[in-house]
């Protein structure tokens, strides 16, 4: 269910904002009554100062920024904090980026149901969405806390994705570059690839080859440059890059216009269960994709 309030907060006084912003919360605490949701999830940069919380509150900051206004709403009304990147996305993109990290990081469950508020980025929050997690995003069942090496670890799949949505965002020295990331399920996945390239994670130690490391994250930026895929083992460990997914199959429902990175997405978590990530040359949208179906796609303002 998606509520559009639609007011244009250019011109507005700080009090007019805050007034709306407080009807939107106000509104959003009697949904959730009415729903069921356990939380409520709004992002920072679109709630004036002073702004009351409600007790289920989850505070979304953007790659820490505000954090120290943050911490002081969490002190004030008990509210948790959701970092997420500070990438430019629309309303749907927000959304939907809020929530996958959200169960990531286990703020709410896959049963739940939450409602996340949000504005054009920088803007007072003015769209009021109610989530079901289980039914809108079938990955969840892919997504586990452990260390198994076929099951993709959560903290692993949320480093991926941001990864994705910079890659989006940024491209590499001023041009846009395309992105695909096939993550967990990684001795299935072997069996339908072949090396484009001389593989330039091989030899290295797996400690050196995590994703989990900050150090990895600018080579893998880098490595996108070259056409193919990354494998990335549910622990995070990367195992290749420039790597040719050979999957012959090509989903009927591939949504028209998709192209063959998108196929070979859709074809590889068909036949594994893997999950995969890809990121459009074209126009820089990140897609997740899940048993041969699109999951979500987070489209750039």
């Amino acid at each position: 269910m998606v509520i559009e309030f639609g007011f244009v907060t250019y011109g507005m006084s700080m009090d007019e904002e805050r007034n709306i912003a407080s009807e939107l919360l106000s509104a959003a605490e009697d949904i959730a009554a009415r729903v069921g949701a356990v939380k409520i999830l709004v992002f920072l940069d679109g709630l004036p100062e002073k702004t009351p919380l409600p007790e289920n509150a989850v505070i979304i900051t953007r790659a820490g920024k505000e954090s120290e206004r943050a911490e002081h709403l969490q002190l004030t009304f008990g509210a948790s904090i959701l970092d997420v990147p500070d990438v430019r996305l629309d309303r749907a993109g927000q959304i939907d980026l809020a929530a996958l990290l959200a169960l990531s990081q286990d703020v709410i469950m896959s049963q739940d149901n939450v409602i996340i508020l949000v504005g054009v980025k920088g803007s007072t929050i003015d769209t009021l969405q109610v989530v079901r997690p289980n039914e809108e995003f079938s990955l969840v069942q892919a997504l586990g806390k452990g260390r198994s090496k076929k099951a993709v670890r959560r903290v692993v799949f949320q480093r991926v994705i941001s990864i994705a949505l910079e890659l989006s965002t940024e491209g590499r020295e001023g041009k846009s570059v395309g992105g695909f990331f096939v993550i967990g399920d990684s001795e299935k996945v072997a069996e339908h690839t072949e090396q484009l390239i001389m593989n330039p994670f091989r030899g290295y130690p797996e400690d050196m080859r995590s994703v989990l490391d900050d150090r990895l994250v600018e080579t893998i930026k880098e490595f996108s440059t070259i056409d193919g895929a990354f494998v990335i083992r549910g622990d995070g460990v990367v195992l290749s890059a420039g790597t040719l997914i050979r999957t012959a199959m090509v989903d009927e429902d591939l949504p028209k216009g998709l192209g063959a990175r998108h196929a070979a997405a859709a074809g590889i978590t068909r036949l594994t269960s893997a999950v995969a990530i890809t990121v459009s040359e074209s126009d820089g949208t990140v897609r997740i994709w899940r048993k041969g179906k699109m999951v979500t796609e987070l489209e750039r303002e």
